[in-house]
């Protein structure tokens, strides 16, 4: 979203209308919306898919949580809570390369940007992709305590229906999120 502005400068005749809609198997209804960002393993059939990230896992953190502490060891970890921002806790478990350590403090969250912000509050340490918190780590407001990171298996494709009538009209949109990706 931040980046939008960026779009609007060069295109101020668009409309963009951004909804958000969590689905484990997406339903594409063309008649609602001319093209998709969704996030996943991009095997959806019938759609036109390009890949615009692969989503890599990095520990985050708000710098007052950590006491002054630049990096953390891996073990020094269990004395946080640590934030998942989906309801399958699968990240963690795929960036420990372990089970879950007994007794571990945690908090819930499903979606990545209740999470972020919770992180940002000093409530624990998320675990999320660097591009989405890029403005976080830019200011400071974020940083990266452990520098380890995984790829999910998973990213954020573009999504287009399987026809191409409306492909012209969002031509300008598809060029600039593969230019800002």
């Amino acid at each position: 979203v931040p980046q939008l502005q960026h779009f609007k400068e060069q295109f101020p005749d668009l409309d963009i209308s951004v909804s958000t809609v969590w689905e484990e198997k997406p339903a594409f209804d063309w008649g609602l919306f001319d093209m998709a960002i969704q996030y996943g393993d991009g095997n959806w059939p019938g759609v036109s898919v390009q890949l615009l990230h692969q989503e890599v896992l990095t520990p985050v953190a708000a710098p007052s949580l950590l006491g002054g502490a630049q990096t953390l060891s891996e073990d020094a970890l269990a004395q946080y809570p640590l934030i998942h921002t989906s309801r399958d806790r699968h990240d963690w478990q795929l960036w420990l390369a372990a089970p879950w350590p007994k007794g571990q403090k945690e908090l819930l969250f499903d979606a990545d940007v209740m999470g972020i912000e919770a992180a940002r509050h000093g409530l624990g340490i998320a675990l999320v992709d660097p591009l989405i918190v890029q403005d976080a780590l830019r200011d400071g407001s974020l940083v990266t305590p452990c520098p380890r990171s995984v790829r999910s298996g998973k990213g954020y494709y573009l999504v287009l229906p399987p026809h191409d009538r409306h492909l012209r009209r969002v031509q300008p949109l598809v060029q600039w999120l593969q230019r800002a990706i």
